[in-house]
């Protein structure tokens, strides 16, 4: 069938077309028109009247135009394929309605178009290929209905273009995960809205651009999945952009090229994202929100402004002076999130509360300087947040010495502390004894004013010593670089004097090491050890109480049988503090549990002698505060010393034999072996574990004197302990540890004195005493190495000692005793402590 098909009347008109038809359909009148297709059409479509023309195609439509032409409306309803040779044109008040019904559907090529006051809305669930979607209304009257264009989109648009040519809207929705926008352009170029949500994927070879050229022009995007194409404002109007905790913007761009404005917002990934503020006085507002991660840079090439906020994750660089441009453009960031600055940035005012993070360098690229990079703040800094750089510094000068660095020609705001620290320390191997000079490269370089603790900061190095963060003033400004050497705190300036005084050369001050806050714990932790095994070994009397009793005198003298053994258990607490010869000092408080059974005890009937062969086992616990007299803050020792904590638990077992004779003398053997686990927790939080075991043999005799009656008496003493110590080396995060198996022999000289009471009937005599010893220690502490430095710290080798002990019977065959003692340091080097012993033991009989 050729020619036209016209609806001139009021009546309908139901076309169905299953062959072929060729010519124009017209609804002219007041008439619908229904075109049902599923055949083959081509030809010219129009409705210029004011009521509906229905389209249904079911196979193939090529038509040269369709109109709608006077307020009516057309549906379309495509289940085939529809080329289009002009334009579908919408070019009064009235509505056009195209769907695209299934996968199979598709139209292509030419236009479709709103020319009027009137709407388009395009649902397209299959395939709109090589076609211009085109809006050139004026401004709309309301929000629903009229100069606009509404785009579902629940598959594939391929090669188009959507234009938004005049005052309308266009409304574009990527609606479903897998809907597909490729190779097309969406261009806002008057002053119209565009509104674009995407749920789907918008490839990399599409484009958005907001071409203008007035305020009102804007684009809205709201990115829900995947968008891949470069989003452009090149003229006076606005987008914004919003990327949802879901969306991905990716590989792509945000450009500012005009005098407009650019607000964008992202909680989901901008991936790979160049933002740049190309034009003359033109804006950009970024806000990074703190679920947002964004990877790319900021630059500010002309006259315009980049006001960025970052809550988030900030991975890469800003720049406002590009090498191929003398940029007048600003750009202020601040961040709250952590902003990883991955080269050289630049930027007008930075604020940081939260972390900035120079990438981490491999020791293996610690000695390339390219590696290490530069932020410059042409403005000022506020500051409150972290740094982390990368430091190298060696010990000979011509080796590489290089640090990540920010530049602040302005001056700092505000009395906010920023903390300068590093992820792996110092690198380089610079040890206390070869320190070159005084400071490493500046971390910190500031023009401006700076309050004096506006940066601070310490870094490990892989030895004993500590790099601190020191403030440097010099005429070209303020610099902040690690220091492993402190000096006391300079005193309070005071009042210039109002007469003339002889000028006095200053003296410089003595600068000492910085230990790192690990090291006291490190050095001193094997004599708190030794310490600990001491206590356990313990004397006879504090250990076993009174058991000569029976053999002072004749009198008193109610032997022991072959066959009776003795149990016994002690529990004691310690209290000991020590400090340094040097600068080291301890504080500790020991428990030990203490639980011992003789299994031998057996008396000669010859010569009245009697032996006690038994064992032990006993748990020891240690807390210790480790202290550093020098401990630094910021390159200036501080009176707070403390530098961490350690603890031990340590597991006994020991052997010994006492022999007692008839005329009041003793002698005591003991051997013990120890399973050692100690803990070091340094104020700066590192932690580490340590295990190791410990020997120990004492010798110890006396003899007993009656002074007064027969129950008075006084009792020379004597004993020596040796302790050997095998302690594990270790490693912390930066160092190396090794305590060298140390060894000790300690001394005792000492007199006890006091009473005995008489036995009865029913129980064994009690006892108290009073006790006075010098204990001396015959070794030295050896050295500690900690990485390559050595240290050591002495304590004072002799002390004295005063106790007092009791010994009290509740039964016949059982007994509480007691003992408490008080010791002290002779010379000046201090060492106190105080301890308390509480027994029970039980003969069998």
């Amino acid at each position: 069938m050729s020619n036209s098909i016209e609806n001139t009347g009021s009546g309908d008109i139901i076309l169905e077309n299953n062959k072929q038809i060729k010519g124009k359909l017209d609804n002219k009148d007041s008439g619908n028109f229904d075109f049902q297709n599923t055949g083959m059409y081509s030809g010219q479509i129009e409705n210029s009247s004011t009521k509906l023309f229905k389209i249904a195609n079911q196979h193939n439509m090529n038509v040269t135009a369709i109109n709608n032409m006077n307020g009516g409306e057309i549906d379309i309803n495509n289940a085939g394929t529809i080329n289009i040779n002009d334009a579908i044109e919408n070019t009064s008040a009235g509505t056009i309605k195209i769907q695209n019904t299934d996968a199979n559907s598709r139209i292509t090529d030419g236009k479709i178009v709103n020319q009027g006051a009137g709407k388009v809305t395009l649902d397209n669930s299959g395939m709109l290929e090589n076609t211009i979607i085109y809006n050139a209304g004026g401004t709309p009257t309301t929000d629903t209905n009229d100069n606009r264009i509404n785009i579902t989109n629940n598959n594939q648009i391929v090669s188009s273009t959507i234009m938004n040519e005049g005052q309308g809207n266009i409304s574009i929705d990527n609606a479903k995960s897998t809907s597909i926008i490729n190779g097309s352009q969406i261009d806002n170029n008057n002053a119209g809205i565009i509104t674009l949500r995407n749920n789907g994927i918008i490839e990399a070879n599409s484009v958005i651009t907001n071409n203008g050229d007035d305020k009102n022009a804007l684009i809205n995007i709201t990115n829900e999945n995947t968008l891949l194409a470069p989003i452009n404002n090149n003229k006076t109007g606005q987008i914004n952009f919003t990327n949802t905790e879901t969306g991905i913007f990716e590989n792509s761009s945000l450009t500012n090229k005009g005098s407009g404005k650019i607000e964008a917002t992202n909680a989901g990934s901008f991936k790979e994202i160049s933002i740049s503020n190309d034009g003359t006085g033109s804006n950009i507002d970024f806000t990074n929100t703190n679920t947002g991660i964004f990877s790319g840079s900021l630059t500010s090439i002309n006259s315009g402004t980049i006001t960025a906020t970052n809550f988030g994750k900030f991975t890469g660089t800003t720049n406002i002076n590009p090498d191929a441009y003398k940029s007048a453009g600003t750009i202020s960031l601040k961040n709250s999130g952590t902003w990883t600055n991955t080269g050289n940035s630049t930027l007008s005012e930075l604020t940081n509360t939260g972390t900035i993070k120079f990438p981490k360098i491999s020791e293996a690229d610690a000695n390339d300087k390219n590696k290490y990079h530069t932020i410059t703040v042409d403005g000022d800094y506020i500051g409150g947040g972290d740094i982390f750089v990368n430091t190298i510094w060696n010990k000979n000068e011509n080796d590489p010495n290089f640090t990540d660095q920010l530049i602040i020609k302005g001056k700092v705001i505000g009395d906010a502390v920023t903390m300068v620290k590093t992820e792996n320390g110092i690198y380089g191997d610079i040890t206390i004894p070869e320190i070159p000079f005084i400071h490493s490269a500046p971390v910190i370089h500031v023009d401006g004013n700076t309050n004096k603790d506006s940066f601070q900061g310490s870094a490990a190095t892989k030895n004993a010593g500590e790099a601190q963060l020191k403030r440097i003033d010099s005429k070209e400004g303020t610099d902040y670089a690690w220091t492993l050497l402190a000096e006391p705190k300079p005193d309070p300036v005071k009042p210039a004097p109002t007469e003339p005084v002889k000028p006095i050369n200053p003296v410089p001050p003595k600068r000492v090491p910085i230990y790192a806050e690990p090291v006291s714990g490190y050095v001193q932790m094997p004599t708190a050890d030794m310490e600990l095994g001491f206590t356990t070994i313990g004397t006879l009397h504090e250990r076993r109480g009174e058991n000569q009793t029976y053999n002072i005198n004749g009198a008193n003298n109610t032997a022991l049988s072959d066959s009776q053994q003795q149990t016994w258990g002690r529990v004691l607490a310690k209290h000991l503090d020590k400090n340094g010869k040097k600068r080291l000092d301890t504080a500790g408080n020991q428990s030990v549990l203490q639980i011992g059974h003789d299994f031998i005890l057996d008396e000669n009937d010859k010569t009245g002698a009697r032996r006690h062969i038994g064992g032990y086992v006993s748990y020891g616990h240690n807390e210790n505060d480790f202290r550093d007299q020098y401990r630094a803050e910021n390159g200036y020792i501080v009176d707070d010393h403390y530098t961490g904590k350690g603890r031990t638990d340590a597991v006994s077992i020991g052997g010994y034999g006492t022999f007692y004779g008839n005329n009041g003398g003793y002698v005591d053997l003991v051997g013990q072996v120890t399973y050692l686990r100690n803990k070091y927790n340094a104020r700066s939080n590192e932690s580490v574990h340590q295990n190791g075991w410990g020997a120990a043999l004492s010798a110890e005799a006396g003899k007993s004197f009656i002074v007064y009656g027969n129950n008075w008496f006084v009792e020379p003493q004597a004993q020596l302990v040796y302790q050997y110590l095998s302690l594990d080396d270790f490693n912390d995060k930066y160092r190396h540890i090794d305590q060298h198996n140390p060894s000790a022999l300690r001394g005792r000289m000492g007199m006890r004195f006091g009473y005995n009471g008489n036995a009865t009937d029913n129980l064994p005599p009690s006892s108290f005493y009073g006790i006075a010893n010098i204990w001396h220690d015959f070794v030295n502490p050896k050295s500690v190495d900690i990485g390559r430095d050595t240290l050591k710290e002495e304590y004072a080798k002799t002390w004295g000692e005063i106790g007092a002990g009791i010994q009290w019977p509740i039964t016949r065959q059982s007994d509480f005793y007691g003992d408490v003692r008080y010791e002290k340091n002779f010379g000046s080097d201090k060492r106190k402590g105080f301890k308390g012993t509480l027994g029970y033991k039980y003969t069998w009989l």
